[in-house]
């Protein structure tokens, strides 16, 4: 009986809607869910981008640290200040706020700055109660003492009261310890230099024994709330793996959070950054919630509507519908014409409203589309006038050098550290200053792009202005110095070479203005002289100044001018460093100069693992 008994079309209606809106509500549920999910993995991904800015940025700290460190012992040692001298300079470090940028009104991040001799003892400190103790006994001074160039102490308190850590490097000279610098950092001053701002959750980082050394949301975290050894995520990173996690219990506050922390390999610690998972799920469920009764609430009103009303408009809704189905493959461009004076006619003129709005959004993005390629098209000029800009910048702080001069061979090489950057702040230049006299010079501005382009050459163009007048290399870089401060902002400097040879009497009078001392290698007895360390670098302060030295250079004297990209390539954490750069030198001393200054370059990106993290310049120069 049931096979032939004719069901209603409010029935059909109800079974066809039935049909559909379970599988729709289904697609809405697995719809929720991979919104969840998506939301949840873009939360983890930004937590570890996170981490590893906090990472890359607290590492760059660390290298500043240990250059200024580096700087002031070489100054202590080489001009042989006495106690008062040295305690002076180690105060300027202290009190300097041109080193670390930090915001007006709170505390600079170095706590405190101390030379120790070789024994571990303090002898210069900018705390005057320090001096005098020995301190050999703490594990950072003794891993120098026992022979290591440079260590980080872990969490510790500071003479001043801050918790803190301290960055320690050896001073040596023909590798024998002749002091120790140490450098103590509060802790709490690190979210300036950090600069991440994290609006939900914070950033951490904590030293090899698991002790929090900065948490963003609590930057005076007291000392018993500081070891987090026990944490797994903790364990994790500073054994070396990355921690992710959609929900732990954070030790700060025990509220659950999601994130990530990392390991920073170079030092052996670890950073991360956690955000409450409220913040993140919960306006995930609240839209799951009111999405699920939206559905419900559709579905119950259709249900009702298609028994009331199914048997009265079927027939209008199938040519309703029917005409609906081609109107796509028209464009939208031929109306549905139905006349029943009912609903299903006031959705056949919604169908046709619906239609004009898609029209009018087609024509929209036709005249978007436009807009954009005409925006691409000036955005595509604009580049290529800032790509000329920068080559012209380029060649201008690459100058066209002769190979050869009287009593000299000349070679130079270039690279960059990134394809996409143009430009740098490397420059170098030998200037002909008489018949008998030739200024070399080499530089480094810090910072990327058009600026440090451009102030490159300004410096570069001073210093052969100020060649002509028949100075000294230190009045020359003096003068200027006075230039380059005015012209520049007060993060800025600039790191200087500037020698001027005479090839009658084989001498080289030079002045250094904080650069690396360029290598002279003796081909004849086959060694090399030291040069002396000089002074700040040009940009920093007007009344700098510098001093003359004065070296014999016998035939078969090879001179190497190189900047701060080349021996610091870096391979985990180990820097390629001054003493690989002579093996390179004494290996391929014999090379024409231009041969030699390219085989520099390539021996320190390949120890990089085929890449420099800083653009790096050679110039060599052979006495012959």
């Amino acid at each position: 009986m049931l096979a032939g008994r004719r069901l209603s079309i409010r029935t059909k209606l109800i079974a066809i809607y039935l049909i559909i809106a379970v599988p729709l509500i289904t697609l809405l549920g697995i719809s929720i869910y991979q919104r969840f999910k998506a939301d949840q993995d873009s939360a983890i991904a930004d937590r570890l981008e996170i981490a590893r800015l906090s990472e890359a940025n607290f590492v760059l700290f660390i290298d500043q640290t240990a250059h200024s460190a580096l700087l002031a012992g070489d100054t202590i040692v080489d001009d042989k200040l006495n106690p008062n001298q040295a305690s002076a300079l180690l105060t300027r470090i202290v009190t300097s706020r041109h080193t670390f940028e930090v915001v007006k009104g709170h505390p600079t991040p170095i706590a405190s700055a101390s030379f120790l001799n070789a024994n571990g003892i303090v002898v210069a400190s900018s705390i005057a109660s320090e001096i005098g103790q020995n301190r050999s006994s703490q594990p950072a001074i003794k891993a120098i003492i026992n022979g290591k160039s440079s260590s980080i102490s872990n969490l510790q308190r500071n003479l001043d009261g801050s918790l803190g850590f301290a960055t320690v490097l050896a001073i040596k000279r023909g590798g024998i310890l002749l002091g120790i610098v140490s450098i103590a950092v509060r802790a709490e001053a690190l979210g300036d230099i950090l600069g991440i701002a994290v609006r939900q959750g914070g950033v951490n980082i904590v030293d090899s024994n698991g002790f929090v050394i900065f948490q963003s949301q609590a930057p005076k975290l007291p000392l018993e709330k500081r070891n987090w050894s026990h944490e797994k995520f903790v364990q994790a990173a500073l054994a070396g793996r990355t921690f992710t996690s959609t929900g732990l219990v954070f030790p700060l506050d025990n509220s659950i959070r999601m994130g990530a922390e990392i390991p920073i390999k170079s030092i052996g610690w670890a950073t991360g950054s956690f955000i409450p998972v409220n913040a993140v799920l919960g306006p995930i469920r609240e839209a799951a919630i009111l999405n699920t009764i939206l559905a419900l609430i559709i579905l119950t009103i259709a249900l009702s509507l298609a028994f009331i009303i199914g048997s009265q408009f079927a027939r209008s809704l199938i040519l309703l519908s029917n005409q609906m189905k081609i109107a796509p493959q028209k464009g939208f461009t031929e109306r549905v014409k139905i006349a029943t004076r009912d609903e299903v006619e006031d959705l056949a003129n919604s169908f046709n409203h619906l239609q004009d709005e898609i029209l009018a959004a087609q024509e929209k993005q036709r005249d978007l589309q436009a807009k954009l390629r005409e925006r691409n098209r000036e955005l595509k000029e604009l580049y290529e006038k800032q790509k000329d800009i920068a080559l012209v910048l380029q060649e201008s702080l690459l100058p066209k050098i002769a190979r050869s001069i009287d009593h000299l061979l000349i070679g130079f090489d270039f690279q960059s550290a990134t394809e996409a950057a143009l430009v740098g702040g490397d420059f170098f230049d030998f200037i002909e200053i008489s018949e008998k006299k030739f200024g070399i010079a080499i530089g480094d501005v810090s910072g990327k792009g058009i600026e440090a382009a451009t102030l490159a050459t300004t410096v570069r163009n001073t210093l052969r202005a100020f060649s002509y007048e028949y100075l000294s290399p230190a009045e020359i870089i003096e003068k200027t110095n006075k230039i380059a401060v005015a012209e520049t902002q007060p993060s800025t400097f600039v790191t200087l070479f500037f020698g001027i040879f005479d090839v009658e009497t084989h001498e080289l009078t030079y002045a250094i203005a904080g650069h690396w001392p360029p290598l002279i290698y003796h081909t004849l007895d086959k060694r090399f002289t030291e040069l002396e360390i000089g002074g700040l670098p040009i940009g920093i302060s007007p009344t700098a100044k510098y001093l003359n030295h004065v070296i014999k250079l016998p035939d078969g004297s090879i001179i190497v001018l190189y900047t701060d990209g080349v021996i610091e390539s870096r391979l985990a954490g180990e820097l390629f460093g001054v003493a690989r750069l002579r093996q390179v030198i004494e290996k391929n001393f014999d090379l024409p100069p231009t041969d030699l200054s390219r085989a520099i370059i390539n021996e320190a990106k390949i120890f990089g693992g085929g890449k420099l993290f800083d653009d790096a310049a050679v110039l060599v120069v052979r006495v012959i």
